[in-house]
């Protein structure tokens, strides 16, 4: 049977659509593709990024299971390479760099193609970036730190927006008759600069270090999404300021759990301290260093890792497992300045007062998780010239050394499980 006028009509017409939506498609994939011709994939599973540091700077390098390496091309002699992190789907590198204007820019590693570009432009120097926890699949929008600001960077255009200090206008007036920003106001009484940030997967809240005009570190949560205040109008939360210390250390978990070590405990604010931290006009502190998970989304709060008033014993640079509810931590000396030596790996689970266990002994610089969370990688240091890169499956013994000579810093692994297609 012969399909009708008005059905052919329709037939016809859903047949248009579907090939104008076709079209448009192609047509955005095209403009992509002319704005920033960036093509390839490249299977870089169990490849760890570090960089390498020489008399002549520090380079971004590729370091294979077999002890291999790929240096990122076009560095130059004296340039210094730092601070690089994967893309979310293992395929590209990015880095900061001063290897062409002078100032720390964007560059980006086409791992695939072996080619590097600046992404980013400007005589300010970029001071950290990060795209997201384990899990994190979005390539288009990353977290970056410049000139004291939080910024969300674009990576295809090289454009920025503001996200810390937010930029929402209250209505007060300043002395001049003109409006002032709340939030600058309130964070200019929490500290001077954002020193780095992270977000969850969600990307509802941002998890942001700050410095105060003593060198003191305040880590902060900032929530994203808007709320009703008290006249009903809209407007972001303020800023919680989490811990404050002589160092902080922290880590964001992909379900938005953020880990802190705290070392140095310290109140924010000496006038506005809880009387039962003060007994005879004298401050007590509840704890020296501290390991403390805050648990927002599953409404636990604060959950105490482990604490002690001795101001020599520490934890540093726990990060979350892929799962998020295991923690690999640094444990060891602080001399209660700026000073922390490393002696072992410890691991516990994400619950209060966790049993910690030993990993690996040694003078532990850096830890990371591979993706798989059935291992990790870490940087010890071996000699006074040294310090190597070494892998190790879970519940082995027998770490993998990927490095021979040299100094390694900034470890992580490619976040791909897969082949790429």
């Amino acid at each position: 049977m012969q399909p009708t006028g008005l059905k052919r009509r329709r037939i016809m017409s859903l047949g248009l659509l579907l090939g104008l939506a076709a079209m448009y498609f192609g047509y955005t994939k095209l403009q992509d593709f002319l704005q920033d011709p960036d093509t390839g994939v490249r299977d870089t599973r169990d490849l760890v990024l570090a960089t390498k540091v020489g008399s002549d700077g520090a380079k971004a390098v590729l370091l294979s299971p077999g002890g291999s390496e790929e240096l990122a091309p076009d560095a130059t002699e004296t340039s210094t390479d730092k601070a690089p992190v994967w893309r979310p789907d293992g395929n590209r590198v990015f880095f900061l760099s001063d290897r062409n204007e002078g100032a720390y820019l964007i560059h980006r590693w086409n791992v695939a193609k072996k080619s590097v570009e600046v992404r980013s432009i400007g005589t300010r120097s970029v001071t950290g970036m990060y795209w997201g926890p384990f899990g994190e699949t979005d390539t288009k929008e990353a977290l970056i730190t410049q000139a004291g600001f939080v910024l969300s960077y674009e990576p295809r255009e090289g454009t920025t927006r503001q996200v810390l200090p937010p930029q929402m206008k209250s209505a007060n007036k300043d002395d001049e008759g003109g409006s002032t920003d709340q939030f600058q106001m309130q964070y200019q009484n929490i500290g001077k600069a954002f020193r780095s940030a992270k977000w969850p997967s969600d990307r509802s809240v941002v998890y942001a270090l700050m410095t105060t005009e003593d060198d003191r570190q305040v880590l902060v949560r900032q929530g994203l999404q808007p709320e009703k205040d008290q006249t009903g109008e809209l407007t972001l939360p303020r800023p919680q300021v989490l811990v404050v210390g002589k160092r902080v250390d922290y880590d964001v978990s992909g379900d938005g759990k953020v880990v802190a070590c705290v070392l140095g405990f310290d109140f924010l604010n000496k006038d506005s301290i809880p009387e039962e931290f003060v007994k005879n006009g004298k401050i007590i502190k509840p704890y020296e260093n501290a390991v403390i998970v805050f648990d927002f989304a599953g409404n636990a709060g604060a959950i105490p890792m482990a604490a002690s008033k001795d101001p020599k014993s520490a934890f540093v640079s726990a990060t979350f497992s892929p799962t998020g509810d295991q923690l690999l931590a640094i444990a060891g000396t602080w001399d209660g300045k700026s000073s922390f030596a490393g002696q072992a790996i410890v691991a516990a689970p994400v619950q209060a007062n966790a049993q910690w266990q030993g990993v690996v002994q040694g003078n532990i610089l850096e830890v990371a998780w591979h993706p798989s969370g059935q291992q990790m990688a870490f940087v010890q240091r071996v000699s006074p010239t040294e310090s190597a890169v070494y892998t190790l499956k879970v519940g082995s013994d027998q770490p993998n050394k990927l490095t021979s000579g040299g100094e390694y810093q900034s470890i992580s692994f490619s976040p791909q499980t897969e082949i790429p297609k």
